[in-house]
C-alpha cells in the first residue's frame, strides 16, 4: 500500500507485479508510518486502512474495491481480519477501535476507553482478545465479545507504532519511537492479561462478601492476592494479616513475598521460613534457602 492511493499485488516469487487497486482521488492507502494492508484468512480479500478515515475491503482476484466502512472520525492507523475471516478490527487517531462485519459492512462494536490516538491494533489467534498501542505509551487488551478494556500495560515508553503477536499467543513484540532516541522493541508477557481476566470472578465474590462482612477471612485473603498480583505490596499485607488473623490460612511464600517488596526483610524470612518448613519441592526449598541466606 502507498499514499500514492494505490494498492499493489507482487508475485513474491519472481519479483512482478500482478495487479494494481486504484482508490478514488480523495483517499489514500496507507497512514504515513502504519502497516495498514492485510489480506483475510482465505487469501481471496485484502484490507486497507485510509487517512481518509476509512477502511477498504478489495477482491484480490479483480483488484475490485468491494466495500468502504464508514465510521472512525480520523486517520485509520491499522486495520486486521479476524482468524475465521468474518470480522475486521480497526484502530484509529480519534482513540477508539471499531469491529466491523466483512459481509455487510456495518460496525459491530466500538472500542473506547484509550488516552491516546491509537496507531495499531491485533488479535489473539483465536480472535478473543485484541490488543491495541497508542501514542500515549499504554496497550490495551480488551475483550472482543463485550467490547471491554480488561487490561493496560502501561508506561511502555515512547510513541507505540506497531505491534504483533506469536502464533501461540503468549508474547506481544511491541514497537515504539522514542522522542527522538533510539527506537525500542519491547517483548511483553500476555500471562498477567490472562490471569488479570481470570481473577475477575474470584475478586467480584470477594467484595460481594466483604460488603456483607468486612472481616470475611477468605475474602480478605483474595483481595491481598489481587493487591500483590497488582503491585501494591503494602496493601496486600495488611489484608492478608487480617486473613490470617481471622483464621484463613494464608500461603506464607506469597505475605513474605509482598515483605520482602516492602524491604521487611525479617517479616519476610520468618514467612519463607515457614514456606520452606512445608515445601515438598526442591526447586523451591532451594530458592527459599537463598532468600533466607
Amino acid at each position: 500500500g502507498s499514499q500514492d492511493r494505490t494498492l499493489k499485488l507482487w508475485d513474491v516469487s519472481s519479483g512482478r507485479e500482478l495487479r494494481t487497486m486504484l482508490g478514488d482521488s480523495g483517499w489514500r492507502s496507507v497512514y504515513h508510518s502504519g502497516a495498514c494492508v492485510t489480506f483475510t484468512p482465505d487469501g481471496k480479500s485484502a484490507l486497507s486502512a485510509s487517512d481518509d478515515q476509512t477502511v477498504k475491503l478489495w477482491d484480490v482476484a479483480t483488484g475490485r474495491l468491494v466495500r468502504t466502512f464508514t465510521g472512525h472520525g480520523w486517520l485509520v492507523t491499522h486495520v486486521v481480519a479476524s482468524p475465521d475471516g468474518r470480522t475486521a478490527l480497526s484502530s484509529s487517531l480519534d482513540k477508539t477501535l471499531r469491529l466491523w462485519d466483512l459481509a455487510t459492512g456495518s460496525s459491530i462494536a466500538t472500542f473506547t476507553g484509550s488516552e491516546g490516538g491509537v496507531n495499531s491494533a491485533i488479535l489473539s489467534p483465536d480472535g478473543r482478545t485484541a490488543y491495541s498501542a497508542a501514542n500515549d505509551g499504554c496497550m490495551s487488551v480488551w475483550d472482543v465479545a463485550s467490547g471491554r478494556e480488561i487490561y493496560t500495560f502501561s508506561n511502555l515508553g515512547g510513541d507505540s507504532r506497531s505491534l504483533n503477536i506469536t502464533p501461540d499467543g503468549r508474547f506481544i513484540l511491541y514497537g515504539a519511537e522514542n522522542n527522538g532516541k533510539e527506537d525500542e522493541l519491547k517483548l511483553l508477557d500476555l500471562g498477567r492479561a490472562s490471569a488479570y481476566r481470570e481473577f475477575q470472578p474470584k475478586l467480584q465474590a470477594a467484595q460481594k462478601a466483604l460488603q456483607a462482612d468486612p472481616n470475611d477471612a477468605s475474602a480478605l485473603a483474595v483481595l491481598g492476592e489481587w493487591w500483590a498480583f497488582r503491585g501494591i505490596d503494602d496493601w496486600a499485607v495488611d489484608c492478608l494479616q487480617k486473613a490470617r488473623a481471622g483464621g484463613f490460612a494464608v500461603p506464607p511464600l506469597l505475605l513474605g513475598r509482598c515483605d520482602w517488596n516492602l524491604n521487611r526483610f525479617a517479616d519476610a524470612k520468618r514467612e519463607f521460613a515457614d514456606a520452606l518448613a512445608a515445601s515438598h519441592d526442591p526447586q523451591e526449598q532451594f530458592y527459599l534457602g537463598l532468600c533466607i541466606k
